[in-house]
């Protein structure tokens, strides 16, 4: 299979079911809840000061997701 181009872009609410198998994949030391990340995952996305973002392809595979959170100042 040749190498497809990556997009990388915000993620979006819509992309939970495209995230879920790669946050199961990503979990060693626990096993992740289908209903505990349906509930996490639009406060993720929504985050002030965090940047969530996915890798997708050309045919709209979510292939990789990365989270970076400023530190809060006081």
């Amino acid at each position: 299979m040749p190498d497809q181009p990556i997009r990388i872009r915000p993620a979006r609410l819509d992309d939970a079911d495209h995230v879920w198998p790669l946050a199961r994949a990503f979990a060693t030391s626990f096993t992740p809840e289908r209903t505990a990340f349906d509930t996490t995952w639009p406060q993720l996305v929504d985050v002030p000061g965090t940047l969530l973002l996915v890798a997708e392809t050309a045919d709209g595979r979510i292939v990789e997701c990365g989270r970076m959170r400023h530190p809060q100042r006081s």
